[in-house]
């Protein structure tokens, strides 16, 4: 009868130890954001597209060639938190070393950037034509 016993409360422990494995995660909901820079009509590649959340971690994503870009939040987790964003879009620094970056874009972009999106839960597809 004690093998019996024993045998259940490990098999309650396994249990309760998996269940916790699976346990809430403290990543918020994000949406994918998908889009495309361009600047004066024509798309841009190598521009830093960052949403940044009223609170909460920023996403970030370049564009390519095609002045593409899509938002990564963390990891392998593509996104961005639900919600309202400022949005900044920059220069990527690409210089060389010991020399300053040049930003191409007007501050209203990036710094004191007036861009803004809001970020809904699914595929979001939102393009800046600076």
């Amino acid at each position: 009868m004690r093998v019996l016993t024993a045998s259940t409360a490990l098999c309650a422990v396994l249990a309760l130890l998996l269940a916790g494995c699976g346990g809430p995660s403290d990543q918020p909901d994000l949406g994918l954001v998908t889009g495309v820079v361009s600047v004066d009509g024509a798309p841009v590649e190598s521009l830093l597209v960052t949403f940044v959340p009223d609170n909460g971690r920023p996403s970030s994503g370049v564009t390519d060639a095609q002045g593409q870009y899509e938002l990564n939040y963390i990891g392998d987790s593509m996104g961005a938190k639900v919600g309202h964003h400022k949005v900044q879009i920059s220069t990527l620094d690409i210089g060389e070393p010991n020399r300053p970056k040049k930003e191409m874009l007007p501050s209203k972009y990036n710094t004191q950037t007036e861009l803004t999106a809001d970020v809904k839960a699914g595929e979001n597809k939102l393009d800046f034509a600076l």
